[in-house]
């Protein structure tokens, strides 16, 4: 009789409080603990991509400590050079913002004086109104102090980031065999053994298949751009292309903000109208046909994720980590698509990620 009456607690609302509660637990864990789940994720992630640049050099021969090293560091080369050969005219680009927002305030002052007339208007009215006659109070600026230690503990916790990061993704790299021979250890049944092994090297090709994709079409989108915006007379194009293919890894968003910034300084940077409209223009015929085309195309309609979800999270992952959260959002959304896909408890989530169903594959 008691057993019966602990059961009858659990209600479904009950359950579902429980499952509310376990969810934000969860977040509040990843909020937190930051400090230790980036690492650890992005590790994953950077291992899941470069995994079979490594698999094929063990083929050849080459031991995985030291193709993974080699990989690792070529990576991190070509960071570095992206990151240096855009540094000094990004710096110029900000410490010239000033004259930018005048300059770009001067060329829209005709479209901006009829909306300013209009405000004033109804701020005097407010105020007669109101009989406000006051004058208005001084703003005070509290400086904080301490500006200077922040900086500095935000890049050695940068700093520190990275380290692991790298040190995790190395570990992963080269461990890869053990983790599968552990993963089929203890699995219990041969059937339950091989669909395991033949899972995680399903979602292996997969993630790391569209994460080196995406990679080389940003690549390729971000010379066009800078080819484009060189052709065109617009300043910095290098640095134009860079920032193209780094912002295409946000979707939907990533081309959003290219337009709007690319835009403002085109006003700034042409005389006329028709030259300061062929950089968006450019930009967004670019931007189309590599999303809803190239990309596609070349990935297939597998890869295709609910536009909701995308957005949803971007934006969960943007405000639990920053901008750490926004770059690893897609890549999080493809893992949990890839596992979804194969396991039969969890089609109906894949079915809700997915713009496309695949079929889940039946028990064996």
């Amino acid at each position: 009789m008691e057993k019966s009456a602990e059961v009858t607690l659990l209600t479904p609302g009950s359950r579902i409080s429980i499952r509310i509660l376990a969810i934000l637990a969860c977040v509040a864990a990843l909020y937190f603990g930051k400090d230790f789940f980036v690492p650890v994720l992005l590790s994953i992630i950077v291992a899941l991509t470069l995994s079979p640049i490594v698999q094929w050099a063990s083929r050849l021969g080459i031991p995985s400590a030291i193709s993974s090293v080699i990989v690792i560091a070529a990576l991190l080369a070509g960071v570095a050079t992206a990151m240096t050969t855009i540094a000094t005219p990004l710096s110029g680009m900000v410490a010239d913002a000033p004259r930018i927002g005048q300059e770009l305030k001067w060329k829209l002052r005709n479209w901006r004086e009829p909306m300013e007339k209009i405000s004033q208007a109804e701020t005097e009215m407010g105020k007669l109104t109101s009989g406000d006659t006051r004058a208005p109070a001084q703003e005070v600026v509290v400086r904080q102090p301490g500006m200077l230690s922040r900086a500095a503990d935000d890049i050695l916790g940068i700093l520190a980031t990275i380290v692991l990061t790298i040190a995790l993704t190395f570990f992963l790299l080269t461990s890869r065999e053990m983790i599968l021979i552990k993963v089929v250890q203890i699995s219990p049944r041969l059937s339950d053994k091989k669909r395991a092994l033949a899972i995680i090297r399903e979602i292996e090709l997969d993630v790391s298949r569209y994460l080196l994709t995406i990679t080389a079409i940003n690549t390729c989108l971000g010379i066009v751009i800078g080819t484009g915006f060189y052709l065109l007379g617009m300043p910095n194009p290098l640095l134009w292309g860079i920032l193209a293919a780094g912002l295409n890894f946000l979707p939907y968003l990533g081309s959003g903000i290219g337009i709007v910034v690319a835009t403002a300084l085109a006003i700034v940077a042409f005389p006329t109208i028709p030259q300061t409209l062929t950089i968006p223009a450019f930009y967004i015929a670019v931007t189309t046909l590599e999303g809803q085309f190239i990309t596609p195309y070349i990935l297939g309609r597998r890869f295709e994720l609910n536009t909701v979800v995308v957005l949803v999270f971007l934006i969960f992952w943007g405000v639990l980590w920053g901008a750490v959260g926004v770059f690893a959002a897609m890549p999080i959304l493809i893992i949990l698509n890839a596992i979804s896909q194969r396991i039969e408890s969890l089609s109906s989530l894949g079915h809700f990620l997915s713009a496309y169903r695949q079929p889940v594959p039946e028990e064996t």
